[in-house]
């Protein structure tokens, strides 16, 4: 679930931002935060959206689903990688807002798809999407057991 929940979003992202072309902020001096050249397969023109951003909230989305007691140093994780980003002069802040929202909204669609055929969740009654247990040691342990048949 996790590498399709990330993998998926930064593919699209990839895509994307090849499509749409703006300049990164370290040419600023030549180029305009407004500038844009579409299909330029050039890294300087592949600003919109920050990758780096898409995959970190995909991430923490993601993980945080499946482990809900880590999604706050997870979401703090994910904004330090965002805010680096900027500080860099790899992104504009809007870029960098523009690849959160891909990542969740990416490992979003991936999560409630896995529910709707029961793989690592499943909706409860109330519509809500939940985990499923995954393995415990207990359960490795029944299964070891049965396949060695002790």
């Amino acid at each position: 679930y996790v590498f399709v929940a990330v993998g998926l979003p930064g593919l699209v992202v990839t895509i994307l931002k090849r499509m749409i072309g703006r300049a990164r902020p370290h040419l600023f001096e030549t180029h305009s935060p407004f500038e844009f050249e579409p299909f330029k397969w050039d890294v300087t023109f592949a600003s919109l959206p920050s990758g780096h951003g898409t995959t970190a909230f995909a991430a923490a989305f993601a993980i945080g689903a499946l482990c809900p007691r880590l999604r706050v140093p997870l979401w703090w994780f994910a904004l330090v990688i965002a805010v680096s980003r900027v500080a860099v002069s790899a992104h504009y802040p809007s870029d960098v807002v523009a690849g959160a929202v891909a990542g969740v909204l990416g490992a979003l669609i991936v999560r409630n798809w896995f529910a709707s055929r029961r793989f690592a969740f499943v909706r409860t009654p109330e519509g809500a999407v939940r985990a499923l247990p995954g393995p415990s040691w207990r359960r490795i342990g029944r299964v070891l057991r049965r396949a060695v048949g002790a």
